[in-house]
């Protein structure tokens, strides 16, 4: 006799999916210079450093492509560009440097200036980088939802995330670029988006990090143990359905933000009430 089986309902997922990490996907984002030096503010003249801040807003809201070289050379590390080659070295594949940039007509066939990329350095830092390791700028991959970033809190950062679309090439390994790495947030999502279409990442890295460190890509064992712990084990299944995945899936950075924010309140011991605390800051941060 056969039994009718009901079919598997999915799990709800919210709006901001990654794919979990994988072995091979780099576990740093390799850092060249600190932000107070891209800034041109690290340890410089003022009247040397009003020129160079003025370099900076030029080549970050003008894209003034020039403005950005100038920077770029100052900034790039010998030694962040060995350590990208030994990422390389992970894999067969030719490399080809990916980096978040908004599309120029918005996908309708006519320029949109509201769409027209404002900042110079991603631009210029990938062309550099491609340059030296004698490789390919990717372009098809574009951004095609800019949350920014610059005015966002934290909170802020995990609701409204950035989206891609674009050919993914199977043939290439790719280098994840950016001009400054903060949460990671972006990064995860482009690497997230080109790993689902059947890419792979094999390195990672920013012009600038806050302090100038290499910085850990995927969340760590540790942070997720600490997650867990803080907000009991359904923070995942909160998480996924709130945000678009598990905590497996953020960057060590989110991790340890989520947790710092967690361990500031001490009066909510029980992991259940802390997480509705987590929820009702999420929800009103949507609300905004």
């Amino acid at each position: 006799m056969a039994h009718s089986q009901n079919p598997q309902v999915p799990p709800k997922r919210g709006p901001h999916y990654r794919v979990p990490w994988r072995s091979i996907d780099p576990k740093n984002v390799i850092g060249h210079t600190n932000y107070l030096n891209l800034l041109g503010q690290y340890k410089t003249a003022e009247k040397e450093a009003k020129v160079k801040r003025d370099r900076y807003d030029r080549a970050k809201t003008k894209f003034d492509v020039d403005a950005a070289l100038e920077i770029i050379d100052e900034c790039i590390s010998d030694d962040a560009i060995d350590r990208v080659i030994d990422d390389l070295e992970r894999t067969q594949k030719p490399p080809k440097i990916a980096f978040p940039h908004p599309e120029w007509d918005a996908g309708t066939g006519e320029f949109n200036p509201n769409s027209r990329p404002t900042n110079a350095l991603p631009f210029a830092f990938a062309q550099v980088l491609a340059e030296i390791l004698d490789c390919e700028v990717d372009l098809e991959i574009g951004q095609i939802a800019r949350p920014g970033r610059k005015k966002l809190t934290n909170l802020q950062r995990f609701v409204w995330q950035a989206k891609f679309e674009g050919d993914v090439s199977e043939e290439h390994a790719y280098i994840l670029a950016d001009d400054m790495f903060h949460f990671g947030g972006t990064l995860a999502m482009l690497r997230s988006y080109i790993v689902e279409n059947g890419g792979v990442v094999i390195s990672a890295t920013s012009l600038a990090t806050k302090d100038g460190a290499h910085k850990p890509f995927p969340v760590e064992d540790n942070t997720l143990g600490v997650l867990r712990s803080l907000y009991s084990a359904d923070i995942d299944e909160f998480w996924r359905e709130e945000i678009g995945h598990e905590t497996v899936c953020l960057t060590e950075i989110e991790g340890a933000f989520l947790s710092e924010w967690g361990s500031k309140l001490p009066d909510l011991a029980d992991g259940d009430t802390l997480l509705q605390r987590l929820r009702e800051e999420i929800n009103k941060t949507k609300a905004t």
